[in-house]
């Protein structure tokens, strides 16, 4: 089993049509620059071919079996300008039936304009994203990711059906196609990926909540077919309650437990 946890800035489109994407809107220019990356564990890296200067090794506040600190990998997709966006990032989901959704829709929050002439839509022509993922099969569930803090935020949890020792993850920009291979750890937690649109959370202040900034969540304006707006976009929040995510990722837990995400709305959105 493949398990793709998805977090920030992402918005997932299509929910009720036969094509759906997850949409990345390109915050590499924001007052708190958002990057779109892959976060995996070295006990299931095997071979990559990247950008160079665009994979980085992190050291979390958490020790291994032998004391040392866990590490976490970033491939980070490239920031506007340096590649021909967005990079279309696919996973092993193809060829498994089609896709299946639980309290996306209920459960992620909405985007709302404050202007009723102008109400959101997405630009499913010529949006602003770093990076799209089509979703072709699998199961994507919403939880709760922060729900004990001051605020809640989401978290969507992508499983795919795959039992195979190696799986390939391909972003492809323009003619440009780079690949990330990783191997079955076969153990309780199978193969595990984050994907985030976040601020740099290993920079101190990166992601902070001064209330004189504007909220990470006008980011999906960049997604917006009538954009700029002129008004703060708002959040419609969500009429189901999510289940509490537990989880023993420890890229998730570094974000969980030390409230990385200080901004309630920089999370997962749906239509």
């Amino acid at each position: 089993m493949v398990t793709v946890y998805m977090a920030g800035i992402v918005y997932h489109h299509g929910c009720t049509t036969g094509t759906k994407r997850a949409l990345v809107p390109n915050g590499t220019e924001f007052e708190a620059p958002h990057y779109a990356s892959l976060f995996v564990e070295p006990n299931i890296h095997n071979s990559y071919d990247w950008w160079d200067g665009y994979r980085k090794d992190h050291p979390l506040p958490f020790l291994d079996d032998q004391g040392k600190p866990r590490i976490v990998i970033e491939f980070r997709i490239p920031t506007n300008g340096e590649i021909k966006c967005p990079a279309e990032i696919t996973f092993p989901d193809d060829n498994i039936g089609p896709a299946q959704f639980t309290n996306l829709i209920g459960g992620l929050n909405k985007i709302k304009t404050t202007s009723p002439d102008l109400p959101f839509e997405i630009d499913t022509d010529h949006p602003e994203t770093i990076a799209e993922v089509p979703i072709r099969g699998g199961q994507l569930t919403a939880y709760s990711f922060l729900a004990e803090k001051k605020y809640d935020v989401a978290v969507v949890k992508w499983t795919i059906p795959n039992d195979s020792d190696t799986i390939t993850i391909s972003a492809t920009a323009g003619r440009l196609k780079k690949t990330l291979t990783l191997k079955n750890p076969r153990d309780e937690s199978g193969l595990e990926v984050v994907f985030t649109n976040t601020a740099d959370l290993f920079l101190p202040n990166s992601c902070d909540g001064d209330p004189k900034k504007t909220s990470h969540f006008m980011l999906y304006d960049k997604l917006n077919k009538h954009r700029p707006v002129k008004k703060p976009l708002v959040a419609v929040l969500p009429v189901v309650r999510l289940q509490v995510l537990q989880p023993s990722n420890p890229y998730l837990k570094f974000i969980q437990n030390g409230t990385r995400i200080a901004d309630a709305q920089c999370a997962p959105t749906c239509c």
